[in-house]
Order: structure tokens, then C-alpha cells, then sequence
């Protein structure tokens, strides 16, 4: 058996697998469906002087503000 086959065969092992593992198989509430809309829309955002890092935590969107020494939470 090539390279091929043993691959085959272990693609084969891990589909049985996870269809005999309760919470490994497809969940069919799993599956969303996901629509694209246009979002040719802008925004602006007032900031604190000389802006130097940006960071994103999941929620928020946080900008150093080097010059006036503050944050800004977007």
C-alpha cells in the first residue's frame, strides 16, 4: 500500500471515528448560513493627539493616544 492508500485509509479511520464520538460528528444547529450585504458605509471616530497603536479584544477597538497621554475605546 503507497502513500496514497495509508492516507486514504486514515481519512477513512478518523471519519468513523468521529461519527462513533458523541460531539465529534456534524451537528446539523451547527450549521449557519452567512449573507453578504454591501457595507460600502464610513464612519469617523475623534481621536487624542498623535495616535501611536491599536488593539481589538473581541469587542472593542482601543487607540493609544501617545501625544495626549489617553485611550480612546471605539
Amino acid at each position: 500500500m503507497g502513500i496514497k492508500g495509508k492516507l486514504i485509509g486514515l481519512i477513512v479511520a478518523f471519519i468513523l471515528l468521529a461519527m462513533a464520538v458523541p460531539g465529534w460528528g456534524i451537528n446539523d444547529d451547527q450549521i449557519a448560513l452567512l449573507r453578504w450585504y454591501a457595507a460600502n458605509q464610513t464612519t469617523q471616530f475623534s481621536m487624542g493627539a498623535d495616535t501611536s497603536g491599536v488593539a481589538f479584544d473581541g469587542a472593542n477597538i482601543w487607540v493609544a493616544n501617545w501625544g495626549s497621554g489617553t485611550v480612546s475605546k471605539l
